[in-house]
């Protein structure tokens, strides 16, 4: 039932996040050749979210708040580091991790690196005792710390 409600939940974040923030013009994930990471919280009973593409040198932030986009993109050299830290997590390809927690976040990672593409879904990461929600975790602190640390550009 857990999962099931998070699917939902989460297909309508995702589908707000096609329309509003642009995600549905974005190529497919590998296309540029370069490696990307792509992850979308959906964060529930808020309904609200954050979205993150993550390439070399840069991390574009996608923001929704009930009914209103923001968007905003970050020039780093930290973007590198979560690049490798996401290239460690290709052993989850295909994961589903839950701990049975009903309300928090749900959490879609997809990444091209090193030639592989791979997609791992998370509930309540940072709640669940299990290596593999520490791992997200930590990838999630990693693009959090990156994005808080930086001077921020202006939408393109």
């Amino acid at each position: 039932m857990i999962a099931r409600l998070t699917s939902v939940l989460l297909a309508l974040f995702l589908a707000g996040c096609a329309s509003a923030a642009n995600f549905d013009r974005l190529p497919r994930i590998g296309s540029s050749g370069g490696p990307e990471l792509r992850v979308r919280i959906a964060y529930y009973p808020s309904a609200s979210g954050v979205a993150y593409v993550v390439r070399a040198g840069e991390i574009v932030v996608y923001e929704f708040d009930r009914s209103r986009w923001s968007m905003r993109t970050v020039t780093t050299s930290r973007a590198n580091e979560v690049l490798l830290l996401a290239s460690d997590l290709t052993d989850l390809d295909r994961a589903q991790l839950e701990c049975g927690i009903a309300d928090g976040n749900a959490v879609n990672v997809e990444a091209f690196v090193h030639s592989r593409h791979f997609a791992i879904f998370a509930s309540n990461p940072d709640w669940c005792p299990d290596a593999g929600s520490r791992r997200i975790t930590a990838l999630l602190q990693a693009i959090e710390g990156a994005v808080s640390t930086v001077a921020e550009e202006p939408a393109r």
